[in-house]
């Protein structure tokens, strides 16, 4: 995820500020998403090891998913009892009658192992370590996926 990233980044938050509306707690939920987002960008100027550095990407990029998907289904009252990417992904694919499109089991799949599952290893074993390209395309792949996420809102 590079600089020429950005005009994404923009998007995705702008559609996803644009659901928010008026609610506060949410649109502050849609900043941290692209706050997250930016991180990934940024954190290059300030990890100078590099293991650490695509660690940090990976860190920013799935929680500005994490995030992200919190906050669309919380505009639906969708929200599962438990705070994983796992759970979301269900809620996703179950849909809410007129309110989100159903997520496609393919795109699910793809979700699971191309981030969660990589995250997972990651992020909860001590010593491994993303190569930049694996950490870039993860980044890249969160951010794809969240705007699929968001293309499922029919109305709120």
């Amino acid at each position: 995820m590079g600089k020429k990233s950005d005009k994404k980044i923009e998007t995705v938050t702008l559609q996803l500020l644009s659901m928010c509306g008026r609610n506060q707690v949410l649109l502050a939920k849609a900043m941290d998403v692209q706050d997250e987002f930016k991180r990934v960008i940024t954190v290059d100027g300030i990890v100078d090891n590099q293991n650490h550095l695509m660690l940090n990407k990976v860190l920013h990029a799935t929680r500005a998913m994490d995030t992200g998907m919190r906050t669309f289904l919380e505009l639906y009252n969708a929200v599962p009892d438990s705070h994983s990417l796992g759970a979301y992904l269900m809620q996703l694919k179950r849909g809410k009658l007129n309110k989100f499109r159903q997520l496609n089991q393919g795109i699910a799949k793809r979700i699971q192992s191309g981030v969660v599952d990589k995250r997972n290893i990651y992020l909860h074993t001590s010593g491994r370590f993303p190569t930049k390209q694996e950490a870039e395309q993860l980044a890249d792949d969160t951010l794809a996926y969240l705007q699929t996420i968001i293309n499922l809102a029919e109305s709120i």
